[in-house]
């Protein structure tokens, strides 16, 4: 849990005055929030977090294969994955109950897909084009020269895949707890 986690939780539960805590997040924090922030305004090709389960089945012209419905230990959520092999995406549908319409927790994406993200990068577009888009969200510890450009953060945020410096795939969620 990072301190601002901690001096968040503190504040709300009215155990300190906010006087006592005017510290300024440090590298690692902003990252982290600029990638929750990019979970949740980013999209590649109208697909985003939170989208219900209806409209991505409207946005996706190819079959869908579900697989099994699993309760996650990390969140208690209902997971299932959606796969549309002939678009190129994979999702993971989240609900809280077995009944409740799922909605994506994370996307994956990679050719044939053809959709761009809200930046203008897409599955083909060059190393070059993601760092430009994504320089001041740019996760450098994270990400992995010519293999990986992380946005944010591997907590929540945005993964480019890279491949000959090309990107191949594109990941939006959280890739760890």
């Amino acid at each position: 849990m990072t301190l601002k986690t901690v001096l968040t939780k503190v504040l709300l539960c009215g155990l300190a005055s906010t006087a006592a805590f005017a510290a300024e997040p440090n590298a690692e924090d902003k990252l982290a929030d600029a990638g929750f922030e990019l979970m949740k305004t980013d999209h590649v090709g109208g697909l985003r977090i939170g989208l219900a389960g209806t409209e991505v089945l409207k946005l996706l012209s190819c079959p869908v294969k579900k697989g099994k419905d699993r309760v996650w230990g990390a969140d208690g959520g209902r997971h299932q994955a959606w796969s549309f092999p002939g678009c190129g995406v994979e999702l993971d549908m989240v609900s809280d109950t077995k009944s409740a319409p799922k909605t994506v927790g994370m996307i994956t994406v990679e050719a044939p897909f053809a959709g761009a993200t809200r930046r203008g990068i897409q599955i083909g577009s060059t190393a070059q084009a993601v760092e430009k888009a994504y320089k001041t969200v740019w996760n450098k510890p994270e990400s992995e020269a010519n293999a990986t450009f992380v946005a944010g953060s591997v907590y929540g945020g945005m993964i480019f895949h890279l491949n000959q410096g090309r990107v191949e795939k594109i990941f939006i969620g959280a890739a760890a707890e």
